[in-house]
């Protein structure tokens, strides 16, 4: 992970989206990134630390080892991703069960390596 925030990256992802960016390790945190389009986007290890991706597209995105400490994923769409031994945090947002109604997890990698399809249309 690195240890310099990426501040001319944000507005860049935020304006154009980057989907199937190849981003590991990248340090984001603090971002705004609400909306952003990061489908397919390889942020395996990066740090996402209280960055804003409310409704942010993360369909099939590797979140494989990311730091998400404080991230705010409140409807974001998680389908496909891997979340597979993320950093969640003692106050991860969408832990509530308000926030989570509106976060779409199919298919989902969770931290502990099982499989979430609660939000997969029926």
């Amino acid at each position: 992970m690195s240890e310099t925030i990426n501040r001319g990256l944000i507005p860049k992802i935020k304006s154009e989206g980057c989907p199937g960016c190849n981003l590991p390790g990248e340090n984001l945190s603090c971002g705004k990134l609400a909306g952003a389009d990061l489908g397919k986007v390889n942020l395996r290890g990066a740090d996402l630390s209280g960055t804003d991706l409310t409704s942010a597209n993360l369909k099939g995105a590797d979140l494989t080892n990311a730091y998400l400490s404080e991230t705010n994923l409140e409807g974001a769409n998680l389908t496909n991703p891997n979340l597979a031994r993320a950093k969640l945090g003692c106050n991860f947002r969408f832990r509530s069960p308000a926030k989570m109604a509106k976060v779409i997890l199919c298919n989902t990698t969770m931290p502990n390596l099982e499989i979430n399809n609660s939000g997969c249309p029926k």
